[in-house]
């Protein structure tokens, strides 16, 4: 069983969708009347926040328990789908949507250089002239990537990023230790460490436009020391 397979009940808590990042997605999301997909959607919250401004939203994400969660939030304007962000095509038709959000560095999922690009032309196929592109993933351009552990009264959670210089890969250990019973979860996986000068040639392939980096969703500048970048990419 994977890590978030057993952390779904809680996901909320660990990653909680905060007053920041409402208050960032609330400039994309409040004119209305929006389409909207959510590409690796988790419990679905998000995509819930975006069709509370009266848009039609779709979620997507490849983890069957995390979609459980979102399905509760479901309506005739909210759906969620059990599928690869590769496959977004698949549920949208051409320059159809207005704004495409893929955050919490679920684009390092992807095998490679090859199949971001590949996410990327997808997108941009699906958007529609002037449509918005918001995309967030940890940078990789630096040697170390020191994450915070993520605490409160009821558990810890610890993510730690090991690079393989030699695949060209970076190893992701995750480790939930639930206080009241002492429980551990562990999970590891690999990442492509796409770096941002790779997705920026890649935006410019696709005839893409670069309109805003953040380091947060606070909106605070990039600088050396940034964890995170937070990109919004006009068509």
């Amino acid at each position: 069983m994977s890590l978030y397979h057993s952390i779904s009940h809680i996901y909320d808590d660990i990653f909680p969708l905060n007053e920041a990042k409402r208050g960032f997605f609330n400039e994309y999301f409040k004119k209305g009347n929006l389409n909207i997909l959510d590409c690796g959607c988790a419990n679905g919250k998000l995509a819930a926040f975006a069709e509370s401004f009266g848009n039609k939203v779709i979620g997507i994400d490849l983890n069957s328990a995390l979609l459980r969660e979102a399905e509760n939030l479901k309506n005739e304007n909210l759906q969620f789908v059990n599928l690869d962000i590769l496959s977004v095509d698949q549920v949208a038709e051409p320059e159809s949507q207005d704004v495409i959000t893929c955050i919490g560095n679920t684009l390092p999922h992807l095998a490679n250089k090859e199949s971001i690009e590949e996410f990327i032309s997808k997108c941009a196929s699906l958007l529609k002239p002037k449509g918005k592109l918001i995309l967030q993933f940890v940078n990789f351009d630096g040697d170390t990537y020191d994450f915070p552990v993520i605490e409160c009264d009821n558990f810890a959670f610890f993510r730690e990023y090991i690079p393989d210089y030699f695949e060209n890969k970076v190893e992701f250990n995750t480790r939930l230790i639930l206080k009241n019973n002492g429980q551990m979860f562990s999970d590891q996986t690999y990442l492509f460490p796409v770096k941002f000068e790779q997705i920026k040639t890649m935006l410019d392939n696709q005839g893409l436009r670069l309109a805003n980096k953040f380091s947060s969703f606070k909106r605070d500048v990039v600088n050396k020391h940034t964890k995170s970048y937070l990109l919004v990419i006009e068509k």
